[in-house]
């Protein structure tokens, strides 16, 4: 049965919060690619069914740089290079991220809401989105001894369409990413 209330992350944050996937903290870890959704347990450990997880969901690059570097580590001209989340500096090429697929609405913290057949009566625990999120189907199971397939709270600008995303990226003089 779904819970009323939004599921609470370690440290209190909520459905729906900025989240920092664990992948940006690995050293050859240039970025994600805009095809990919990937769902990230907090202290990478599988939680169960219901429980919060960190979901990048058809993003571009790193989420603390938006602006992207080339394989020199150098960023384009108004821009720093990037920098993993403790602070050393990511090596290699990044992509700049897409204008309309920046990390506050494609990285956050999500539930699983519904089982892969859109129901919540077969045991398991599942979430309630909260308020600005919906709970969306078509989530397919990433791992052999976890069942993560179902549907997961999305928030309202996470939306996305391969036809017409990523049109243009962000770029320091004529596509500014703050």
């Amino acid at each position: 049965m779904p819970s009323n209330e939004p599921a609470q992350v370690d440290g209190g944050s909520a459905i729906g919060a900025p989240c920092t996937p664990s992948r940006e903290d690995m050293p050859p870890f240039r970025g994600f690619d805009l095809g990919i959704v990937y769902m990230d347990a907090p202290n990478g450990v599988s939680p169960p069914s219901g429980h919060p997880i960190c979901l990048t969901y058809h993003f571009l690059g790193v989420t603390t740089c938006p602006y992207g570097q080339d394989q020199d580590a150098e960023a384009p001209a108004g821009a720093h290079p990037c920098l993993r989340p403790d602070g050393d500096p990511v090596v290699g090429e990044v992509p700049a991220q897409c204008t309309d697929r920046r990390p506050d609405s494609t990285v956050f913290w999500s539930c699983r809401c519904a089982n892969a057949d859109g129901g919540t009566n077969d045991g398991a625990e599942y979430c309630s989105c909260p308020s600005g999120m919906t709970c969306t189907p078509g989530f397919a199971s990433s791992s052999a001894t976890v069942d993560s397939s179902g549907s997961y709270c999305l928030t309202a600008g996470a939306a996305f369409n391969q036809a017409t995303a990523c049109k243009t990226s962000c770029d320091p003089v004529t596509a500014p990413c703050p």
